[in-house]
């Protein structure tokens, strides 16, 4: 919470989110405010825990980029 001072905070159900990256995860916070969006995942990968921050800009170039770099995201293995 420290960490999106600052920011509207929601916390989001993890299992019920339309993309599987979200889905399988065991925490997602999302903070907003007049200029970023930052969203922290917890989620285990391969047996060990990760913690994901996605920082983007509230602009209309990000609306392109955020799917697109989720759907990378979602490819991440762990040795």
């Amino acid at each position: 919470m420290e960490y999106l001072k600052g920011s509207k905070v929601s916390e989001y159900e993890t299992g019920h989110s339309a993309h599987p990256f979200y889905r399988d995860a065991a925490f997602f916070l999302h903070g907003s405010n007049s200029q970023t969006q930052t969203n922290i995942i917890v989620k285990e990968i391969n047996g060990k825990w990760v913690k994901f921050t996605i920082h983007y800009l509230n602009k209309e170039e990000s609306e392109g980029i955020v799917p697109m770099m989720i759907d990378i995201l979602y490819t991440a293995k762990l040795k």
